[in-house]
Formats: C-alpha cells, structure tokens, sequence
C-alpha cells in the first residue's frame, strides 16, 4: 500500500520514491547519539543506517496495532481498517526520524459535525506524508491544513502508545533509543 506523499508545488498523487536516509530532526543535525541528545519524542538519538522509504513505511505498518491506536478511535480500529487512530504517533515518529514539521487538519462529517483532528507530515523538502490517510469513512472530510508545533516530550494524550509504536518501528529498522 503506497503513502499518500504530495509536494506543495503539485498536484496530489502518490508517489513511491525510494530511498532517504533517515536523519536526526533539524534541531538536533551534527549532534550525533555520543553527545547524548535526545529526540523530541524522548530517548537518545541513534544512529540509523540509510532506510528506504518503502521500509520506514513498512516498520511503521507492521507496527499499527489496537494498542498504539488513540484511544478516542480504538471502537473503530479494526484489522480491516489499521490505520485508524494511527495518525498522531504515527506523525511523531516520522518527525522524530525525518525532521519537518507536523500538519494538523480538522476532519469533518459530511453533515457537518466534527469527527476529530488529524496528523501527518511535511517534510524537509517540501513534500506531504501522509501514511493514514485511508483510514477515513467516505462521510469523514479532511479540511485544510496547518502547521502545528511540537510540544516537547511525551505527547500529553497517547504517550504509552507512541512509545510502544516507537519501538516496534525502530526495532523494525535494525536500530534502537537508549
């Protein structure tokens, strides 16, 4: 299943460019894990030999499961629909392995109630990731976006689960934070 990636200077259309080495977020660049920094998202950085993106977005897939879904959605997770509730530490992970920044969108009913926010990324480059987008319901519309800063530390809401998404993607990827 390829992400839904966009650049800002086209149209929306997937794209499955393969390979980026994954780096340290922008704030922490030529800080290597020796200087013992850390990731926004807590633990020490560590190093990671280059990753595709098709396996950054495989570690990510394997890792969805009802325990690293928000709690909010975990009535509507399913094996058939994985990716729901995957959006916020999903986004965190990315950012902690890609730097960028996180976007932030409403998502409406089409009778116009709110069914929630949802996350994804904007990435150095300019391009969109967007890896749980399918996870919405015909009648769920995503709204336009914006850039949201990341708080630091744990995320408030979901910690518990982003960490244990955390681990089983970078477990997935050969690598680890101490």
């Amino acid at each position: 299943m390829a992400a839904t990636v966009t650049s800002r200077r086209q149209t929306r259309r997937p794209r499955n460019r393969a390979v980026r080495t994954i780096t340290p977020p922008a704030a922490c660049a030529g800080q290597g894990p020796q200087q013992g920094r850390r990731w926004p998202g807590g633990g020490r950085m560590a190093a990671v030999a280059d990753v595709t993106r098709h396996d950054l977005e495989a570690a990510i897939r394997a890792a969805w499961a009802l325990d690293t879904c928000d709690p909010v959605d975990a009535d509507d997770w399913s094996a058939a629909n994985p990716s729901r509730g995957q959006c916020g530490t999903t986004a965190l992970i990315i950012h902690d392995l890609l730097g960028g920044d996180l976007l932030i969108a409403e998502v409406l009913r089409t009778d116009g109630g709110r069914q929630g926010v949802h996350y994804w990324n904007l990435l150095p480059d300019g391009t969109e990731l967007d890896l749980t987008r399918e996870q919405f319901a015909g009648e769920e519309v995503l709204q336009q976006p914006s850039i949201v800063r990341r708080p630091a530390g744990l995320p408030k809401r979901g910690a518990e689960q982003y960490l244990t998404m955390k681990h089983r993607v970078l477990t997935a990827l050969g690598t680890r934070a101490t």
